[in-house]
């Protein structure tokens, strides 16, 4: 359960109270007590209003009146020992004010993490007892808004050791240190997958560091050891031996720190995510997936029951874990009507349970896989298609673009919808609908331009009653290529319906000519079936040899 200054909220605020257990109990063990100073009280009751102020009804108030204790603090008490501590918290709740300004639609622009900084700064720049954590501090306000290079500078500050020769912060900076690599390491491979590699092996490393040296006594531990399975797990191209050790970690934080350890739910859920994804991964027969859907869903149904219920805190994983569990429905290998309820009924959980008053995290993708739920049900139906349950889908996904403005599954739904289309044979709608995911200005770089292209190719490619209509099918399709779309697995499926077009209008010649430039791109022997069109382009090969004679009736019509 990580919110952004739980960890070290709970440290300062260990540290006040064992500051104030010793201020009224020092001494020989009997009732004596000696009340705490005037200058303590004042200080007291203004870090208790600290610490509350981010579950206050109004933060941004809270907070205010929080700097304003302390600044009165500081004018009444110049001489006391908690000065710098006054200071500190001041700049810790600027900085505060400055994140919830940030987060809102319309940022007011006061305070900024500048002015933070600023103050921040003044306690470095003293013999303040808060130096190492105003260094730390000033760290963060680089790597909560991304700037993860200056993050880096200001965090490794924290280790010069000839002004902090015992940093107090030193096991959170080394652990954002950590956390800035890894976030570097995610931002590379979204670029280029494998480019993050070597970032990932560095962040493993600082949390490595935080274990060895500041564990078990750290608050971070727990952390460190869980970032470390997220290095593994998020690996833009993983394999099943990175989900393993992913998984080896996740447990270990289970097992090391407890279910009540501050990232136990988040341990939890990647737990059910590593199971979850090497049950999708292709085993090699006769091996199968360690895991299991099954396996997966235990994980996911465990977050729900130990940290979703009346009476414990709640887990910001909750929602995310009930769609986890209609995926493992949605995601069932041999899928039926029965499978895909089930999935539609989580996937309308989440929307019930956690949706209705505010957008959780889980929000968009539960209503798009409802929609897709509704969609596969459909397709499954015999002996027709289920044209309602296509409406049905296409309201649903409608929903989506309607609803989420932000959500990155918007061009997912809009494609989708022209393929409820498609599925049905209306191809002149299919075909205005898959333009909508091409359009620029509704989807600036579409995750599924690539399928819309390809279909929308197949649109026209079913359309087509004339060489014209043909040459223009085939247009679209040469669309689909390398250079538009270097990742997309719909290149050679293009490349095969482009060949067809010749055989659906009768081209025998250019038919032959594009079949055996498909197979000798794509026929590979040592992985056979991997382009699954070699076969059927190999079969139109033969006919075209046998070239038309009552043993090849399929190409009897040919164009001379």
């Amino acid at each position: 359960m990580q919110t952004l200054y739980l960890n070290s909220i709970s440290k300062l605020f260990i540290t006040a109270v064992l500051g104030m257990a010793l201020l009224s109990g020092c001494g020989g063990g009997g009732s004596s007590t000696t009340p705490p100073s005037a200058d303590q009280v004042a200080y007291n009751a203004a870090l208790a209003n600290y610490n509350a102020a981010g579950a206050a009804p109004d933060p941004v108030a809270a907070y205010n009146a929080a700097i304003a204790e302390f600044t009165t603090f500081k004018n009444a008490y110049p001489l006391s020992t908690r000065v710098d501590d006054a200071g500190f918290y001041i700049a810790r709740a600027t900085h505060e004010l400055a994140l919830i300004d940030l987060a809102q639609p319309t940022p007011a622009g006061s305070p900024t993490l500048a002015q933070a900084r600023i103050i921040y700064a003044e306690l470095i720049n003293t013999t303040s007892n808060r130096a190492d954590d105003a260094q730390y501090q000033i760290g963060r306000t680089y790597y909560d808004v991304a700037n993860y290079s200056q993050a880096l500078i200001e965090f490794e500050r924290v280790f010069d050791t000839n002004k902090y020769p015992a940093p107090s912060a030193g096991d959170d900076a080394r652990y954002y240190i950590g956390r800035t690599k890894h976030e570097q390491a995610v931002l590379a491979e979204a670029v280029t997958s494998g480019t993050g590699a070597a970032l990932f092996t560095a962040a493993r490393t600082e949390y490595n560091q935080v274990l060895t040296t500041y564990c078990p006594l750290s608050i971070r531990c727990d952390d460190a050891q869980y970032q470390i399975g997220r290095t593994y797990f998020d690996v833009a191209a993983p394999i099943t031996t990175d989900y393993s050790t992913a998984l080896g970690h996740f447990q270990a934080v289970i097992d090391t720190y407890g279910t009540t350890a501050s990232v136990a739910d988040d341990a939890r859920y990647y737990l059910g995510r590593s199971k979850h994804e090497i049950a999708l991964l292709p085993a090699i027969p006769p091996a199968v997936p360690a895991y299991t859907l099954n396996d997966a869903r235990a994980e996911y149904t465990l977050v729900l029951s130990n940290y979703c219920t009346a009476g414990v805190p709640l887990s910001t994983r909750c929602d995310d874990a009930r769609y986890q569990v209609g995926r493992t429905y949605f995601d069932d290998p041999t899928p039926t009507v029965p499978n895909y309820q089930l999935a539609i009924n989580e996937f309308q959980n989440v929307l019930d349970s956690y949706c209705a008053t505010v957008i959780a995290s889980a929000c968009d993708n539960a209503q798009y896989f409802k929609a897709r739920s509704i969609h596969e049900r459909a397709l499954l139906t015999t002996p027709t298609i289920d044209a309602a349950g296509l409406e049905s889908a296409r309201t649903e996904y409608g929903v989506v673009l309607a609803s989420y403005l932000l959500s990155s599954r918007r061009d997912d739904a809009q494609y989708q919808i022209g393929k409820t289309y498609f599925d049905v044979g209306n191809d002149a709608q299919a075909i205005t609908e898959f333009n909508k995911v091409l359009d620029i200005v509704l989807f600036t770089a579409p995750s599924v331009g690539d399928d819309a292209q390809y279909y929308k190719a197949r649109a026209m490619h079913n359309l087509a009653n004339s060489i014209v209509l043909y040459d223009n099918a085939r247009i679209e399709y040469a669309k689909v290529n390398v250079t538009a779309y270097p990742l997309s697995d719909r290149i050679d499926d293009a490349e095969f319906y482009s060949a067809l077009t010749y055989h659906d209008s009768t081209q025998c010649a250019f038919e032959k000519t594009a079949m055996q430039a498909f197979v000798t791109k794509y026929f590979t022997s040592t992985v056979p079936g991997t382009v699954i069109f070699v076969a059927d382009a190999n079969v139109h090969i033969t006919d075209l040899n046998i070239s038309p004679s009552s043993n090849s009736q399929r190409h009897k019509a040919c164009i001379p």
